[in-house]
């Protein structure tokens, strides 16, 4: 069945946030799809070095992070001696905790007192989703345009079980909607949730 062409964001040129790249998205899919076929030794060395990677990012851009990861040593690669984090902690320490001094937590409460930037970026380049909050404080999760062409090609590799990199061509560059996926967002209608499936937004950018 083919999608209904969405309407365009108006106030983005062409309809598509700055934080979504098609190239972007095709590595991320590609490196999914191999890593499925790579065997464990591969994904556990990949595992292993991008974690090396995040804990040393988190510690030059977070001053939260810096702080909580200061006894690990400096080439940590086992998550199991991460100290764990909640909810609770990351909201506290909300601007520490981001790696971007421009996200403070002025500017994103108001972009997210506004219903008109419901599916907009935050300043140009993140998306922002909340949690409901039924188990105490809501979250708010600030998410970059790598992260969502993570999401979205591990939702489309994985879930979808493609078989071949065609496949995976085919459906990065097919302006046809795929059959609808059996994992879902539940989420109040005009909120910032998160979207309701990844194939749509990555489909609602690209067109």
């Amino acid at each position: 069945m083919t999608a209904r062409r969405p309407e365009r964001v108006p106030d983005l040129p062409g309809g598509a946030p700055a934080f979504f790249d098609g190239g972007q998205s095709v590595r991320a899919a590609w490196d999914v799809w191999w890593s499925l076929h790579a065997g464990p030794g591969h994904v556990e060395q990949l595992a292993q070095a991008r974690l090396a990677e995040l804990i040393g990012f988190a510690r030059r851009r977070s001053s939260f992070y810096r702080d909580l990861y200061r006894r690990l040593p400096a080439d940590e690669r086992s998550l199991s001696r991460l100290p764990p984090v909640t909810k609770g902690q990351l909201m506290a320490h909300f601007e520490a905790a981001l790696t971007d001094p421009e996200v403070t937590r002025a500017v994103v409460d108001r972009f997210l007192a506004d219903p008109h930037r419901v599916g907009h970026p935050l300043l140009g380049r993140y998306a922002v989703w909340t949690s409901s909050g039924t188990t105490g404080e809501p979250g708010i999760f600030v998410h970059d345009g790598h992260a969502l062409a993570v999401y979205d090609a591990l939702e489309v590799v994985r879930f979808r079980r493609l078989a071949s990199p065609l496949a995976l061509a085919i459906v990065a560059i097919s302006p046809v909607l795929p059959e609808p996926s059996m994992v879902h967002f539940a989420r109040a209608r005009g909120d910032h949730g998160p979207p309701q499936d990844a194939s749509l937004r990555t489909t609602v950018l690209r067109l």
